[in-house]
């Protein structure tokens, strides 16, 4: 079985983008754990795992669609040289394009930005679905439908989510949870959410609402006292970075995902 070592570099890929490698250092080790500087120079401490005939660590935090670094997989001195030619060459060449095309280059940037968040947003269930293994309990509606059908529609779908959710919590024996908002609710979006807050209490089942809570400090002692959370989405607007943030570090802090509900405004 091959080991980390520490002084040597090993790469893995992301399920998102096979084009483009990982590396990490390995700076320190014991025999249970390893501690890797990732490229930026973010250091990390991660328990060693086994699989096959390696050893292998979640750098990220272990979650759906995570990072998973093998210790078959070392940077060579070839593969090194090889990236410091390939980026030598590659700086030149863009230093002759930005040259050539300064006059549009901000009207580039702005195309590329927006077409990088839309790629990078939460699109639909059946997406959502494909890249997290976390019961997904359906999708609400903030926006008002028009007409007496739409509104029946929209409330249905409500009922049904919260159907679904009520039957998991009972199931589970969840008494504590966290509704965690990743995204900024707005007038609308905030009235369903306390709609919902009120179905729990309904149920006898203690809920809050958290807004990020896996950025914000101040929200931290809520997350250890709930123990328990239910990811709060938004099509078009919740990112998957965002996601993958929140799932590491609730991963990282022993807090549960029960599932996830989604927001749909469109």
């Amino acid at each position: 079985m091959t080991k980390f070592e520490v002084g040597k570099k090993y790469y893995c890929y992301s399920p998102y983008n096979s084009d483009r490698p990982y590396e990490f250092e390995v700076v320190k080790r014991t025999e249970k754990m390893v501690t890797v500087k990732n490229s930026d120079g973010e250091i990390k401490r991660r328990k060693i795992d086994t699989r096959d005939n390696e050893e292998i660590i979640y750098p990220n935090g272990k979650y759906s669609m995570c990072l998973v670094l093998g210790s078959n997989y070392v940077v060579t001195e070839t593969e090194e040289k090889a990236e410091m030619i390939a980026g030598s060459d590659t700086s030149s060449v863009l230093k002759y394009i930005v040259l050539g095309l300064c006059s549009g280059i901000f009207a580039y940037g702005c195309i590329f930005v927006c077409l990088y968040l839309m790629r990078n947003t939460v699109r639909s269930e059946s997406e959502f679905q494909s890249y997290y293994n976390v019961p997904l309990y359906g999708s609400v509606s903030a926006r008002k439908t028009a007409g007496k059908t739409g509104q029946d529609k929209a409330g249905n779908r409500l009922e049904q989510t919260l159907g679904r959710i009520r039957l998991a919590c009972k199931k589970q024996g969840i008494e504590k949870l966290c509704l965690a908002a990743e995204f900024s609710a707005g007038t609308k979006e905030q009235a369903v959410l306390e709609h919902i807050l009120q179905q729990f209490q309904d149920w006898g089942i203690h809920a809050v609402i958290g807004k990020e809570p896996d950025s914000d400090i101040s929200q931290w002692n809520m997350l250890e006292e709930a123990g328990t959370v239910l990811l709060v989405c938004s099509i078009g607007e919740t990112t998957y970075p965002m996601v993958n943030h929140a799932m590491e570090f609730y991963c990282e802090n022993d807090i549960d995902v029960m599932g996830a509900v989604l927001f749909d405004a469109r």
